[in-house]
């Protein structure tokens, strides 16, 4: 999603042990087969704290080479990053590439083969063998790879977005893609979240819709499904996978356009509800393109992150603009954008391992824990300057009312002459 202007997109997750609405800081290196939990508006794993750093890779699963995979997770790991997110999701009507649920007219039936669930799974044990999280959404806003136009249309034989949300047969289609997918990981702690969705609105690719969709119909919708998957896998965390949309509609930004979709500051309103709610709460997708530094833009999202104690972030694995001269959204849609610390190139995204690299790279140039010792530095001597100026407005202050008492004294004495 590009925002005008800075060319940056993000998107933010609440994540909690109950969906009820409800930066690398520490890096955690330790392999553990715990679950990730929540303790107020931190992570914990093994009862420390467990930072969310990491990235966003959608094609993961559709990766061909299995030593691809291994590479580009083994430089996430290098890179000293613990999180990934991924699309556990790909609905097709005929077979191509890696897919998990395949329609033949009203009927979708879960691949669970090789190129099905069975890929996935190979997904699972990279990420365990490298000690990374995933957090897995599972389904789409958009018609990329199927999505929530798929299940209407094949259901329902019609093209309102919303009918997801609403309509009992398409939910009873979820709740069994769910079942099956989310079942099949229910004891498997290197997933550490599900995501209802990619970035759930009221409108998607065609943006027809029964008229009919608020807020209020994704957030009902957010809290049965959030309710049903932690009947399932009590142990994993869940998150609706939303943009984070302040409900403004009065706003001209697209930050602010709530109508969109999730009423976000009906649940948080970011760093400030983070707190109100003691939920955590993660900036998940966040990106910069040219002529923009990347180091330097992302080196002050960073610390602004950090100082304002956001839970974690994800960067964006993909270029919603290009350095070159554009020709389709299609082609742009498949590129995957290497961020180094000098420039951004376009790469093919089965070269899973070049753009790790890349971010590797950029976050060893400035390691997390650096930036919280800066930090924490400043706010040291932020809290000295703070306490040297009360010293010395008390010292001030004593030396007024010294002076008033003696003004009192001279006036005493004048008046009894």
């Amino acid at each position: 999603m590009v925002l005008p202007k800075i060319n940056y997109v993000f998107t933010v997750a609440t994540l909690a042990t109950t969906l009820g609405f409800a930066t690398a800081v520490t890096i955690e290196s330790r392999q553990s087969t715990s679950f990730v939990k929540t303790s107020g508006q931190q992570f914990t794993l093994d009862g420390r704290k467990f930072t969310v750093a990491g990235s966003n890779a959608y094609w993961i699963p559709q990766l061909a080479n299995d030593n691809d995979m291994t590479i580009a997770f083994k430089d996430l790991q290098k890179a000293g990053l613990t999180t990934l997110r991924t699309w556990g999701f790909n609905e097709v009507t005929s077979p191509s590439g890696t897919y998990y649920q395949i329609w033949n007219g009203k009927t979708a039936k879960i691949n669970t083969g090789a190129d099905g669930l069975g890929r996935f799974d190979t997904v699972v044990a990279q990420a365990k063998a490298a000690n990374i999280r995933l957090i897995v959404a599972l389904t789409n806003n958009w018609n990329e790879y199927g999505g929530m136009d798929v299940y209407v249309k094949q259901l329902l034989g019609k093209e309102e977005h919303d009918l997801f949300y609403t309509d009992d047969t398409v939910k009873a289609a979820y709740r069994n893609y769910i079942r099956e997918f989310v079942g099949r990981y229910k004891n498997e702690p290197t997933i550490m979240a599900w995501e209802l969705a990619n970035e759930p609105r009221c409108k998607g690719k065609t943006e027809v819709t029964t008229g009919t969709c608020t807020t209020k119909t994704i957030t009902n919708w957010a809290t049965e499904m959030s309710a049903y998957i932690k009947s399932i896998a009590p142990n994993h965390l869940v998150a609706v996978g939303d943009e984070g949309f302040f409900n403004r509609p009065k706003a001209s930004t697209y930050l602010d356009r709530g109508d969109m979709g999730i009423d976000f500051a009906d649940n948080l309103n970011h760093v400030q509800c983070q707190q109100e709610t003691n939920k955590p709460v993660i900036l998940e997708e966040f990106g910069v393109t040219s002529p923009y530094n990347p180091l330097s833009t992302y080196t002050l999202w960073w610390e602004t992150m950090i100082f304002s104690h956001l839970t974690g972030y994800l960067i964006c694995s993909r270029a919603v603009a290009s350095t070159k001269a554009q020709t389709s959204a299609k082609e742009r849609d498949r590129r995957v954008v290497q961020l180094t610390t000098k420039e951004i190139l376009e790469i093919p995204p089965n070269s899973g391992a070049q753009f790790y690299r890349g971010v590797g790279k950029m976050f060893m140039q400035e390691p997390r824990s650096t930036i919280e010792n800066s930090l924490r530095n400043q706010e040291k001597e932020l809290t000295n300057d703070i306490n040297n100026l009360a010293k010395k407005i008390k010292y001030h202050e004593k030396q007024l009312s010294d002076s008033q008492a003696q003004m009192r004294d001279i006036f005493h004495a004048a008046e009894n002459r």
